[in-house]
């Protein structure tokens, strides 16, 4: 199988002149936009953009880096051959294809042990990913409130416990989960 390479280029363009793509589906909470800043910070810039030009031929646009198309001015971009069609495809899949990957938790045990500089919030996801975070949490059956339901609606309600500093994403995922389950979202 021939496999085409669709990159035709390297470049750094002004985030002036990146327009973000309007079906783009990941929103950017505090926590990782600070994260985000700390990484640069100590790092630097270490990865780029990846950008096509629409058909529409107003400028160049977004499939991949808007987070770092916000925090940059001069924004290193890999430039694409695409379609528009073919733009949505890879943005629909690209960090999606990231999340069907499985975590060796030793492995991301040793990570957190040689990596002196992480903040809290990516301390806090890695250490979810190895297994290690304690939440003190509960069992199922202790997670259930059964007061007043029928047997109907004993399976429908449950308690989450997140951290404060994490109410917000939390509490936006789970209420977009069941939403998208055809479920009610309610906080007490």
């Amino acid at each position: 199988m021939k496999i085409k390479d669709r990159i035709k280029g390297f470049q750094r363009l002004p985030s002036s002149e990146l327009r973000p793509h309007p079906k783009n589906w990941r929103q950017h909470p505090d926590a990782q936009v600070n994260s985000f800043k700390n990484v640069l910070a100590s790092i630097g810039v270490a990865g780029a953009c990846i950008v096509y030009e629409p058909s529409d031929g107003d400028g160049y646009m977004l499939i991949d880096g808007h987070l770092r198309a916000d925090q940059l001015d001069d924004v290193p971009c890999l430039l694409l051959d695409v379609t528009d069609e073919e733009a949505e495809q890879l943005l629909a899949s690209y960090d999606t294809l990231t999340y069907l990957a499985d975590v060796d938790k030793d492995k991301v045990g040793e990570l957190i042990d040689s990596v002196p500089e992480l903040n809290d919030d990516l301390l806090g996801q890695l250490q979810i990913l190895a297994g290690e975070w304690d939440t003190d949490m509960k069992t199922g059956e202790e997670l259930i409130d059964t007061d007043g339901l029928t047997d109907e609606g004993i399976m429908a309600t449950i308690k989450v416990v997140v951290l404060q500093e994490q109410k917000e994403d939390a509490t936006g995922c789970i209420a977009q989960a069941l939403h998208d389950a055809g479920m009610e979202f309610i906080v007490e």
